[in-house]
């Protein structure tokens, strides 16, 4: 776990404290699971993008606002017997973490996709504005 915490180890769980760049990249890109855990909703932490653009399962907080974006990449949960109970599952069903990486590679997979489309539609736009300024 990363943030404002002394860096501790508590069975399995390493609390960093705050990381650099490239020590927080490299222990993500190492994760089996990414935990993303808020308890406000229209709130999107950032620890779920990362997580699904390295197509790593993830913990979620059962809100509206997490479940619409995320849908099935990752586990959705409401309080903190749910998060230990979904961790020693996963940890122990390595097919049930499988189901869920696939399902985040598919999800970051759409959301580039719409991106790209997207970056596609707005370079168009810039082109078509440049074109007429040109002409006039």
């Amino acid at each position: 776990m990363t943030g404002p915490h002394e860096p501790r180890k508590i069975g399995n769980v390493i609390y960093t404290g705050f990381l650099p760049r490239n020590s927080y990249l490299n222990l993500l890109c190492n994760a089996d699971i990414v935990l993303a855990l808020t308890s406000r909703e229209y709130t999107v932490v950032g620890a779920a993008w990362e997580a699904l653009y390295l197509n790593i399962p993830m913990i979620l907080s059962m809100t509206n606002t997490l479940h619409t974006i995320f849908q099935k990449a990752g586990v959705f949960i409401k309080d903190a017997k749910e998060l230990v109970d979904t961790v020693i599952e996963l940890y122990e069903d390595q097919d049930k973490l499988l189901k869920y990486k696939e399902q985040a590679k598919l999800l970051s997979m759409h959301y580039r996709k719409i991106q790209t489309e997207q970056t596609i539609k707005l370079i168009e736009l810039i082109e078509n504005y440049l074109n007429d300024f040109i002409q006039h």
